[in-house]
């Protein structure tokens, strides 16, 4: 549970629907921007602002980030559906594909920043991603 794999009968089963957009979500904003060198503009740099005042500013700023990696993740979503319908293979189904950003709550404190979106799949769909970083 929480990882990739879940058990299911007769061995293990991927994560999917909105658990599986949630958990992608979840991975994007945790993993610290390019610490892949495959993929460079994966992540964020919402760990940057932790220990930072709690102004209107730098929530501003932790909402900017927030809405570059779901949209980051809308134009790799886009991206592999046209793949899969050129190479005929299954696409996503209606509630595995991200749709919009419903809300952004932060909960920062001096050590850690918490940021829960809930965010809607394109078959009107609702789940919440609960990404924090920092210390507990």
């Amino acid at each position: 549970e929480g990882g990739d794999l879940v058990p299911g009968p007769g061995g293990f089963e991927t994560i999917t629907g909105p658990a599986m957009v949630a958990q992608d979500l979840r991975g994007a904003l945790l993993e610290p921007l390019g610490n892949d060198r495959f993929h460079p503009g994966y992540g964020s740099t919402i760990d940057t602002f932790i220990g930072q005042p709690q102004t209107e500013e730098v929530l501003f700023e932790v909402e900017q980030e927030v809405v570059r990696v779901t949209d980051n993740y809308a134009a790799v979503q886009d991206d592999f559906l046209r793949r899969s319908a050129w190479d005929n293979r299954p696409a996503r189904s209606s509630d595995e594909i991200f749709a919009r950003v419903v809300e952004i709550i932060f909960d920062p404190t001096p050590t850690r920043l918490g940021v829960n979106i809930t965010i809607q799949t394109i078959d009107g769909s609702t789940v919440a991603v609960d990404a924090q970083t920092g210390a507990s």
